[in-house]
């Protein structure tokens, strides 16, 4: 076999490889937590008044236990500013569904946002039985960009 053949035969080896790598790379999902449809609780909900800043590309590590499943970095708010948080490794609450964080807009143009958070069947149950979370405050007032204020329903997806 000739030099220039040989060369040919690996660059095709070597494509056929990296091929392979990608398809194999593009067909692993990450699992993430099952993702819960409770209303947004007021008790739970802070006056913000810029949204978030763009999210945080991470690199994820090993994945720790197979029922392990991925929750996503995001910003959150602490003493009056955004603060990453970031994303893990988590082992769900048996049973239990997650709720991302949300960023919701009042009537007056104020902010609202609500941490995510894990919730068990019963609080599912609960929350569909009587039509909100025992926690829930009532409505969320925030003053409006400028003056005023305004308020919602902690129920209503704003």
């Amino acid at each position: 076999m000739s030099c220039p053949e040989r060369a040919r035969r690996g660059a095709i080896a070597a494509y056929i490889g990296a091929g392979a790598l990608v398809l194999l790379a593009c067909g692993v999902r990450i699992p993430e937590p099952v993702v819960g449809t409770e209303p947004l609780d007021a008790s739970e909900a802070k006056c913000v008044d810029a949204p978030p800043p763009t999210v945080i590309p991470e690199e994820l590590p090993p994945r720790p236990s197979p029922r392990a499943v991925w929750v996503d970095g995001a910003w959150g708010w602490a003493d009056g500013k955004w603060a990453w948080q970031p994303g893990g490794w988590i082992e769900p609450p048996p049973g239990s569904t997650y709720r991302r964080e949300r960023l919701a807009r009042l009537p007056n143009g104020a902010l609202v946002w609500y941490p995510g958070r894990w919730h068990t069947r019963e609080e599912d149950r609960e929350a569909r039985a009587f039509g909100a979370p025992k926690a829930s405050s009532g409505p969320i007032e925030c003053p409006a960009p400028g003056a005023g204020s305004a308020s919602v329903d902690a129920g209503a997806d704003g």
